[in-house]
């Protein structure tokens, strides 16, 4: 590819059709084509699952065989055990060269660096917790509450703690 010019579409091969669309696509001549690659698939899938289904049923059927919990638990634990298949087997020069026709880089980490880091990390020393410093517990007023009424007029009422204001302040005269 160009640097600039837009990618290039894939192609998409041409799904045979199936007798029964032949027929069909023959008998309606106005009918509208497929609007895309996916829904022409789609309707390939579709006729194949019917053709499977019609077949299944056209089968003579079978009656389930008669077995007991222990051959039913003994198949349960052959499937459990089974391991997984193995990833596939890929060169390193093979992945490189499938993610460089994608566009894509490879970016490896060296085994030794990262294993030197590692062991840097679990070198260092834990952290000390260092306990938060609680402040002093403030004691509390040992004053009588007093309720103070803010609908009245209190200019001209006397409180009682207008007689201790009034020996520490001067008065000037």
């Amino acid at each position: 590819s160009v640097p600039g010019e837009a990618p290039a579409q894939p192609e998409f091969p041409e799904l045979p059709l199936t007798d029964a669309a032949q027929d069909s696509a023959a008998e309606n001549d106005d009918t509208p084509p497929p609007r895309s690659y996916f829904a022409r698939a789609q309707d390939a899938l579709a006729a194949q699952q019917q053709e499977a289904d019609a077949a299944a049923a056209d089968a003579p059927q079978e009656e389930p065989a008669a077995g007991t919990a222990e051959d039913a638990a003994e198949a349960v634990a052959a499937v459990e055990e089974t391991p997984p298949p193995p990833a596939p087997a890929i060169s390193d020069e093979e992945l490189q060269a499938q993610l460089a026709a994608a566009g894509l880089d490879w970016v490896g980490t060296d085994p030794g660096k990262a294993a030197a880091v590692q062991a840097a990390i679990a070198a260092e020393p834990a952290p000390v917790h260092v306990p938060r410093e609680r402040p002093p517990r403030q004691e509390a007023d040992g004053t009588p509450l007093m309720l103070v009424e803010t609908r009245q007029d209190l200019t001209q009422t006397a409180l009682p703690f207008d007689d201790e204001n009034a020996a520490k302040e001067p008065q000037t005269a």
